[in-house]
Formats: structure tokens, sequence, C-alpha cells
């Protein structure tokens, strides 16, 4: 237990978490009563450990604080693990959020249904004396079971955060542990009526998967803990008296007769015998003394806490009494304010000096000030309010009325609303709007704890409940400005919970609109929306202009963050329309300066400038220099898309001033973010966005922190660092889709594109600007869109797709044009006049060749750059002609080439043909009729598999080269399935010779051009070099997907590795895992699972074609376990499957032929010969020589003697 001076006792204690940090067991449990000092002892627990290995979470705190209604504190509970181990995860707690936002909106939805109930008689039958109880309380009827599932996913996925950090001696303490029942449907270990305890989520669900996850757990709590939870069990006892006398000696109480009084008297109790303590010595220090009979007798008639005011004061003189009444009343004492406070006037200078609940400073004044210890301070005024509130009253008028005169007016103001002042009540109000209105939080705060504070809350709700509304709305507002969203977050819920009390909808509009202003601040985007659109509901309903407007406003603010932009500019027009119609001047401007901002994104400049100047005109005007500063920041945004850099960097240098003297430090931060973008190219570019970085990490701002990554990938991209690039530029990208940044990750692959190129890796640029432009295409940025389309057209044409590349250039063009970006439109201009340029001429050469000397062109601008073999061109061209030109000889190919060679199209370096031209094999690609692309493509292919069939037996780097061929010009054709079985051949014999690098990389391009998630599935698990590789990438199985995900579980299987294989089904967040993990069972030899389970997972299978194989498995263990009856009926259930979706007749016989042991064990072998018959006759029909011996071996089964 903490004293003034010492932690006193305890030692069995700390001993005991001594070896709980250095022994096997992970969970160790504090019990004891209250007042046994159990917080005391973790916080004590924590200083000698660490705060970097060991955090403390109060339940109890949590319990009182937490939002109530329907909210599950459980929510709460989880929120506070995470944040405790934020530090132990380096910030990383992605599917936590994930599995919290999901959470947050299905009890959303659930709480906006209404339960209908109906009651209907049939038959002719009548209702009545019939009683029917409906409960309509929505935690009861509607999120219950949602509740109850998602506390399982969070703790899940907390714990799946926290797996693979270094949580070696790591301790999460939790304290109050009693309080669980109180965590809505979290029971505690406690006992039910029927003698049985009650089961908990918190300690069979949340404790085993931290304890799983690496940490270890304190808990510390009034009841034992259950039976079965596997903790080290550490009961706590009460103080030996000589503990007490030791903690009486630190405070100054040295009588060993009344320190053993004390302890008789509380039982031993620490926290007792602390409040006690204090009480005598208050009693002492009187003058008057308590003996210890007297300490004893008063005990057993009243607690230790109501001894101040019922007991202490009642032993007082009356003079003494009277001074430590008033001195209860003012928040700050000095001589004269107890003077005008008290009767007579007359007070002895030291009277309150003897008290030690009294502090004493000395003021600005010179003259001591005096405070009363809170607790004691609000144990008085209670006592005054039950029993002499008209003497409260006075003191409070008096109060007031000597502040007035004296001063501060602060003072004056606390006892005139403490006296429900209908005046004080609205200098209030407006001193906290100025407050807010200017930016001073520290002012706001100041008035705000005027009202706010416990002992004027009963006195103003009862006269002025709205007031205590609006300042829990104006404290939310302080919150959310000083980055306290906890504390926002807890004055909403009060402020709400008060709006109900008293029936005011518009407190709830307000309560709504700040709740939309909070989401939008902690990227809470639907929630936002939602809650905006419920204040704009609610607005509009009771008429209120302003109030619509704010609402339309922030909806417009929400959607941009959603990308959507066409409904955040209709929002933002409707804002400016009834704000302009209600007067309300600012609130116009705000709505200006955001269409402003997002007309910028549209690229129409002149129009967003008009609409920036006139709110930056407006808040001149009326002295906002917050939106002064916003609106110079978006102008320069418009001056630095204008190509004028010194506009831009004047308004940007304007509005950092401005935010530094509003100590708008997020402001601050945005602006030197842009000065930096300006300076990308500097010297220092680095080290000025690693500021803003760092500024934006000491603001919690998660979009900030990602820009600033993105800037200095950007940096790095000017200077040529790409290894930095490429680290900053992944790094934000990772952060954005964290986020939902669409717009971010776009850029970042634009970004990301550029590097690629700049590393001549054209075609991995050309696969980013593709996913670069699906982005934008959710952003709606026009200019930066077009800016992607325009490098992915330019890359197109280099690579030969001229045609495809003009149109993506040509669109770009529209686009920049619309947007006033002409110094790209230029250079657009350019690239296409180029184009045409080169068409031309390019031409104009081939009209002049021969046919064979065109065909022959042709052929090797078809040609993959990587084919170097002549003798592949050698074998093709007859072919080719042939097909072309049929009947016709063939003229020699020697003399074909030499024609082209003397005129200048192909040249042969080191016996392999080039164009020296680099225009001139795009163009002629291009030029290609589509039919003779079609035969050269083939033949290519034909050509490389003859190559890649005669050495596949003894292979080498030619059959590799000749797999990876074959592929290449199948792909061309269109002809994904031919050219993903031929990649599937050679991928062994590639890997085999170290060679698989260019397979691995068609691999991805037949599964991103034929659109089909499994092939890109397998060559991503292929890719990393397997399924355990693959899973230690993925850091989310909700995003990987079920295609991924099934694909691992196929190669686990496939590796034999069915354990494995198990528990990634049963992770697994989709249905479909219930499909995966019976054939997991079934290579597991666990038959009896398989059939209980196996109708569940047919329905959880996806397609036919898994649930043919999910029947299969039921099939062989049916067998497996002697149920023939049964394996019959689940392989007809698999014929009927593929007949339905077309199967041949020889993959038909493959199913049936696996009866014939079932019909042998049933002894219907007439059937089993004729079934035989039938299979024979297909196999052999289909050639199927392996089919055919096993037919052979089971005839001679089947011929064998019974038994």
């Amino acid at each position: 237990m903490w004293t003034v001076n010492r932690f006193v006792d305890r030692q069995d204690a700390l001993d005991a978490f001594d070896r709980f940090v250095s022994a096997p067991d992970r969970l160790l449990f504090f019990s004891g009563m209250s007042g046994l000092g159990k917080s005391t002892l973790l916080a004590e627990l924590v200083r000698r450990r660490g705060p970097r290995r060991a955090r403390v979470i109060d339940l109890e705190s949590l319990a009182e604080t937490a939002p109530g209604g329907h909210t599950d504190l459980a929510f709460a509970v989880t929120d506070a693990v995470a944040e405790a181990c934020v530090s132990w995860t380096g910030g990383r707690t992605r599917r936590y959020r994930l599995a919290r936002d999901k959470a947050a909106t299905a009890l959303a939805d659930a709480y906006r249904q209404v339960p209908d109930v109906k009651v209907t008689a049939t038959g002719g039958s009548t209702i009545r004396d019939v009683s029917i109880n409906v409960v309509t309380d929505p935690a009861a009827v509607r999120a219950a079971g949602l509740r109850a599932q998602h506390r399982q996913l969070l703790a899940r996925a907390l714990a799946d955060d926290l797996r693979g950090h270094d949580l070696d001696g790591r301790v999460l303490l939790f304290d109050s542990v009693e309080r669980l029942p109180y965590l809505d449907e979290i029971a505690g270990p406690q006992e039910e009526p029927g003698g049985t305890r009650q089961t908990s989520w918190f300690l069979t669900s949340l404790v085993p998967r931290l304890l799983d996850a690496g940490l270890r757990v304190v808990l510390a709590g009034r009841e034992p803990p259950p039976p079965g939870l596997g903790a080290v069990h550490v009961p706590l006892a009460e103080w030996a008296a000589e503990h007490t006398a030791e903690m009486l000696e630190s405070r100054g109480v040295e009588d060993r007769e009344l320190a053993a009084a004390l302890h008789r008297t509380c039982g031993g109790l620490p926290g007792w015998v602390d409040l006690a303590a204090a009480a005598v010595a208050e009693a002492r220090g009187s003058g008057t003394g308590l003996t210890a009979s007297e300490v004893a007798r008063r005990a057993a008639a009243h607690p230790v806490h109501r001894w101040l005011p019922e007991v202490f004061l009642d032993r007082l003189p009356p003079a003494r009494h009277a001074v430590v009444t008033a001195a209860a009343v003012p928040r700050v004492l000095g001589r004269a304010t107890l003077r005008a406070l008290l009767d007579d006037g007359g007070v002895e200078e030291d009277t309150l000096d003897r008290y030690s609940f009294v502090r004493t400073e000395i003021g600005p004044d010179g003259e001591p000030a005096r405070t009363l210890h809170p607790l004691v301070r609000t144990a008085l005024l209670e006592s005054l309010r039950r029993n002499d509130p008209g003497l409260l009253r006075r003191l409070h008028e008096r109060a007031r009325d000597h502040f007035a005169a004296v001063g501060p007016d602060a003072e004056h103001r606390y006892h005139a609303l403490a006296l429900a002042d209908p005046a004080a009540v609205q200098a209030w109000r407006r001193q906290v709007e100025e407050a807010i209105t200017s930016a001073d939080f520290a002012a706001a705060r100041t008035a705000l704890d005027l009202v706010l504070v416990p002992e004027q809350r009963p006195v103003l709700l009862a006269g002025h409940a709205v007031a205590v509304i609006e300042g829990e709305l104006a404290a939310s507002v302080v919150g959310r400005a000083t980055h306290r969203f906890d504390e926002a977050v807890a004055h909403l819920d009060e402020a709400d919970r008060l709006a109900g009390r008293y029936r005011n909808r518009e407190a709830h509009a307000a309560v709504a609109r700040e709740r939309a202003r909070l989401a939008l601040r902690r990227n809470g985007i639907a929630d936002g929306l939602d809650e905006a659109r419920i204040a704009l509901q609610l607005a509009e309903d009771l008429g209120l202009g302003g109030e619509a407007g704010e609402a339309h406003d922030l909806l417009g603010d929400l959607s941009v963050r959603a990308g959507d932009l066409s409904a955040a500019q209709q929002h933002f027009e409707r804002a400016i329309e009834a704000y302009g119609k209600s007067g309300v001047k600012v609130g116009e401007a705000n709505a200006l300066l955001s269409l402003g901002t997002l007309t910028i994104r549209t690229g129409d400049r002149d129009r967003a400038r008009e609409l920036l100047e006139r709110a930056l005109k407006t808040y001149v005007e009326e002295g906002r220099r917050g939106g002064q500063a916003d609106a110079h920041q978006a102008l320069g945004e418009v001056a630095l898309q204008r190509q004028d850099h010194d506009a831009a960097r004047r308004h940007l240098m304007t509005a950092e001033r401005l935010n530094v003297a509003l100590d708008d430090q997020l402001g601050v931060a945005n602006c030197r973010y842009r000065l930096a973008e300006l300076a990308v190219a500097e010297p220092d570019a680095d080290e000025r966005f690693h500021q803003v970085e760092q500024d934006y990490r000491r603001l919690d701002d998660a979009l900030g922190v990602a820009n600033a990554h993105r800037g200095r990938g950007t940096a790095a991209l000017h200077r040529r660092d790409f290894p930095a690039a490429e680290e900053h530029l992944t790094r934000a990208e990772l952060e954005y889709a964290d986020l939902g940044s669409a717009y971010g990750q776009a850029m970042c692959r634009y970004l990301r594109a550029r590097l690629l190129i700049e590393r001549n890796q054209p075609i991995e640029a050309a696969r980013m600007l593709v996913l670069a432009l699906s982005a934008f295409g959710e952003s709606d940025d026009r200019s930066a869109r077009a800016r992607a389309e325009s490098l992915l057209g330019i890359l197109q044409i280099e690579s030969g797709a001229v045609r495809e590349g003009e149109l993506l250039l040509r669109s770009a063009r529209d686009e920049l044009a619309a947007t006033g970006r002409t110094e790209d439109v230029a250079a657009i201009d350019e690239a296409l006049a180029k184009v045409d340029a080169d068409r031309a001429g390019i031409g104009r050469r081939l009209d002049t060749l021969t046919p064979a000397a065109h065909l022959l062109l042709d052929l090797l601008a078809l040609l993959h750059p990587a084919d170097t073999f002549p003798y592949v061109v050698t074998g093709v061209w007859p072919v080719a002609w042939q097909q072309t030109f049929p009947g016709q000889p063939p003229p020699g190919l020697d003399a074909t080439l030499a024609a082209l060679t003397s005129g200048g199209l192909i040249a042969v370096v080191d016996g392999q043909y080039t164009f020296p031209d680099p225009a001139l094999r795009p163009m002629v690609r291009d030029a290609v009729p589509a039919e003779r692309r079609n035969m050269i493509n083939e033949l290519l292919t034909v050509a490389w598999m003859q190559v890649f069939e005669a050495g596949r037996h003894a292979p080498d780097s030619t059959t590799a080269r000749a797999g990876a061929g074959a592929a290449v010009y199948a792909i061309e054709r269109g002809e994904f399935d031919d050219a993903w079985a031929i990649l599937t051949e050679a991928k062994p014999i590639a890997s085999a010779l170290g060679l698989d690098g260019e397979i691995l990389e068609l691999m991805r391009e037949c599964a991103m051009r034929s659109g089909d998630s499994s092939r890109y599935a397998s060559y991503f698990v292929t890719g990393v070099g397997g399924p355990g590789e693959a899973l230690e990438v993925i850091e989310d199985l909700d995003e990987a997907g079920d295609d991924m995900l099934a694909e691992i579980h196929h190669q686990f299987l496939e590796r034999h590795q069915p354990a494995a294989a198990l528990a990634l089904a049963e992770r697994m967040p989709s249905g479909r895992g219930k499909a995966l993990r019976l054939s997991a069972l079934y290579a597991l030899g666990r038959h009896a699972e398989v059939l209980s389970g196996l109708e569940e997972a047919v329905a959880a299978a996806a397609g036919d074609r898994e649930r043919v194989s999910v029947l299969h498995d039921g099939v062989g263990s049916a067998k497996a376990t002697r149920q023939w009856e049964l394996s019959l009926v689940l392989n007809e259930r698999i014929r009927q499957l593929l007949l339905a979706r077309g199967a041949s007749r020889h993959e038909l016989m493959h199913y049936a032929f696996s009866d014939n042991a079932a019909l042998m064990e049933l002894g219907r072998f007439d059937e089993c010969s004729r079934l035989l018959a039938s299979c024979e006759v297909v196999f052999r029909g289909a050639g199927d020589e392996a089919q055919l011996r096993h037919v052979a071996a089971a005839r001679a089964l089947l011929a064998k003697p019974p038994g």
C-alpha cells in the first residue's frame, strides 16, 4: 500500500509476482475484499516492472465511463487492451480496427430495425385470454447474438495482432474484475442461483487468447477465480497491526494506542485505515482530539467516508465549524474571501492552516491562496446541500458579491451559476462560444469547468438543463480539437443521455452532428455518414435552416472522404443555400471553402479560385483567422496547379503564420507538408517531409503520416534514390489501405509506376498504372487519373499496342484540357504528333515491301523479345508462308532476310534479329491484321511445344524457355486455359534448374488477364515459396479472399500437411472454411467427423466442382467406416451434379467405377459385374489404360470365392 512516503507490506504478493514473471505460468490472480489495496498493489507492480513492460486496465473505470445504452462494454474492454498494447505491436492493430469497425456497423444496423409482432388465429380457432410479453429492448431482442459473435471476433482479431510480436516479459494487469457482471452481457466469476458459475467471455475467450498470443496476464478482483481458470491464485490478507502502525507513522500519527484502535476499528483494511487516519489527524489538529475509545465508538455508527462532515465537524467549536463550512463553498480561498462569507467577519488567521486537507499557495498578489482537497470539499458541499440548503445559498450569494467586487471574474461567474442566475448562464454561453470560435481551447476549458463540475450540475439541471447539454457538447468540441477523442466521446454520450432525459430533439441533432465531426476526424466515415443523416433529418423536421446547412456541410466532407465527389458537391451547394437563407455567414464561408477545395480536385481552377476568394473575404469580415488560414492554404493549392509557385508559397506561408498564431498544430503541419511538396526537388526535401511526419505522428494523424511517407518517396524518386523511394511508397500505400483511402493508394501506385519505368521495368509499370487507374476511378480525381492514363498510353505504344496507347493518350488529353492543365496537354499533343508521324513514315516503308518480306517482318515483329533462337523462325517461316499463300513455293528465308536487312528494317546482331529503329517494331505489330496475328501466334506456340516435349525427359534451360515461349503465344491468342496448363507443366522443370522467374511472371500475367482469382492464388502461393510462407505474408484472412485461402489449403494437403490445412480451414472467416475443413479431416482419417459435418460442408462449398470434392471425401469416409449403402448414395449425388454441369461419359464412369467395392461388400455381385462391363467399354473407348487395369483387378477380385 502506498503512503505519503513508502509502499507498505504486501511482500508475499510482490514475491509471487516476481516468481510469476520468470516461471512458465502466464496467469496470476490477486483476490481480496474492497479496501485491501489491490489497485495500489497493481500500480506498484507496474512501477517496479516499468511502463514499457507492464500496463494496467481498470475495469472499474471502464464500467463507470464507457458509453451506456445499448453499447456493449466488452468493446470498451477490447479497445482498452488494444490501446494498452499499441507500444508492444509498433502501433499495428489493423485486424482489430477492421473487426471493431465491422462490429460497430453491424450493431448500428441491428438497432435501426424495429420488431414487428403479429398474432393470427388459424383454422377457425379463437384467441382469448392470451398474455403476450414482447421484449422490445434492442439489447435483448436484436443485437444480443451480434454482440456475442463480435465479442469473439474482436478477441480473436486482437490476439492475431499481438501474435508474432516479441511479447516476452510483457504483462497486462486487469484491475476490478469484480465489475465484469456490469459489462453488459459479460458474466463474471460469481455464483449463480443454481450453484453453478456463469461462463464469461472475458475469462473464457479474451484472457485465453491473450495468453496464447504470448502475454502474461494479472487479474485483481474481490472474488476468488472460478475453477478451471488455471491461474496462480494469491489471496490478499488484511494488514497486521505493525503494518497499520507503519502506515500511520508515515502520516505523522505516532500514538501506538490510537494506532491499535484504528487497526481494530478498520479491520486492517488499508483503504479504511487511510481514510480513518486522515480524519483522526484533522480532529487532533483542531485541538479537541479523538481518543482511541471515541474512534471505536464513532466508527461503529458511521462509515469512515462520512466521518468528516458528520462526526469531525460536529466536534469543532462553533467558530471553527463555521470557518470550515464556509471554506467549502468557494474554489479558492483567501482571508478576504472568508471574511466576506462569515457572519461576524472575524476569522482567525491560522484557522485553516492547521488542517492538512487545506493546501496553501502564495497567489499572484502575494497573499496566501488556499484550496480544500477535492474529496473533502465534495463531502462538505453534499452535507450542506442535504442538511442546510439555505446556508449554502447564502454562502454562494456572499461569494458571488465578493468576487464581483474584487475578482477574479471566473469565480464571480462560478457562484452566479451555482445560484442558477439566468444572466450568468447567458454570459457563460457567450464566453464558451467566443473561446471556441477563436480556438482558445484553454479558455474554453476554464469556462466549461464553471458548469460541468459535479457540484454545479444538480442546480443547473434543475433550471437550465439546456445549458448543461450545451456544455457537454462544447466540451466534446474541445476534446476533438485537442485530439482527446475518448474525452470527446464521453461528453457526447452524456449530452445524448441528457437530451433523452429532457426530450430535447434539437440537442439530439446537435449530438449527431458532433458525432459525425468526430467520426470524420477519426476516419470512421460510415459511422459519420449515418450520424450526419440523422442530424439532417432532425434539423429539417424542426425547421432549423442553419443546422440543416451544418448537416449538409458534414455530409459533403464525409462524402469526399468516402470518394463520392458528386454527392459531396451536391451537399456543399445545398449547405451554401441553407446557410445563406438563414444568414449564417461563417457557415456559408465554410461551405464555400469546402466546395472550392473539392473543385480543385475536379480541375476547374478558375471556379475554385472564385469560391475560395469569396470564402476568404467573409472570413476576414467576420474575423475568423482559422477560416482565413484554410482559405489561404486552398488558394495555395490552386496556385500550385497553375504552376505559379511563388503565389502558392505566399498563400501557404500566410496560412502557416495564421495557424501558428491560433496554435492549430494540425493546420501548421498541413501547411508545412504543402511547402515541402513545393520543394520536393530541393536537396533538403526528405528532411522537410521527415519533420512533417514527426508532426503528424505527434498529432496522431494517420492520414498525415501516410501523406508524409508518400512525400518522402516522391523526394527520393527526384534524387534517384530508388531503394528509398520504393520503401517509402510501399509503406505509404499500406497505410492508405489501412485508412481505406483509395486516392492515396492510387497516387502511390502512380509514383511506383514511375519508379518502375526508371528501373526499366515497363511491363510492371503498366500493371501498376492499371491498378492506379482503378483506384483513381473510385476517387474521381480527373487530372490525376488523366496523368496516369497518359503514362500508361506511352507505355502501351512503346510495347507495340499502339492503337490502345493512342486511345489512352487522347482520352487523357480530353480530361486534362477540361481541367485546364495546358502544360500537360501540350506534352500529350507532342506524343500524339510523333505517333502520327511514325505511322505515316513506317506505312510508306511497308508499302515498298514484297509480300514475302512483309510476312517475314510481321513474324519478327510478333516474336517475344526473349525469343532469340533462330531455328524457331526457321521452322515457322515455311508453314506461315503456306498458310498465307497456299500453293505458292516459299521464297528463300535467307534472301528475304537479306532484303529486310538491306532496307534497314532489321539487323542481325550475334545471330539474333533486332529492329534498329525502336519505333518500327510497335508500329509493325500494330499493323498486323488480326487473322495473320492469330495464325503466327498459333504456329509459334506449336513450335515451342515441340521443343518442350522433345526435351522434357532430359530438361535443360532450352526446355524451360520453350515452356515459357509456348505460354507467351497462347496468352497472346487469349487461350488462357492452354497457357496455364503449359505453365503448370513447365514450372517444376524451371524450378529444378533455378530458372522459374519468367514462368512465375507469366503465371501472374495469365491469371490477371484471364481474371481468374484461383489462378492468381496458385501463382501467389507458388511464388512466395509455399503455403506456410503465403500465410506469413497474409496479414488479414478477411482481405486474402476465399480463393487464396483455398489454394493455400490445397497446397498444404498436396504437401501432406493435413493438420496445417485443418488449422487454416478453421480460421477462415467465411463459411467456405467448413467445406475445406472436411477435406483436411478426411486426410487426417477422422471419418466420423467427416460424415457428421458433410451436409453443412456441401452447403458451404463454392460451386459444383467443390461440392463434388466434398461428397467424394464423404464417399471415402463412408467406405472407411463400412457404411456401404451411404457410399452408394453419396456417389449417386456426385454423378447427378456432374450430369448437371455436362460432364463427359468418361468422367462419369470414373466415379461410377468406385461403387464396385461397395457392391461387392453388399453381395450385389451381378450388379457389380454389369458395372465393370460398362466401365470397360467407356475406358477402352477413351484409351484410358490405367483405368482398364483397375477394372481387370476388380474383375479378378469378383471372380474369387466369397471370403
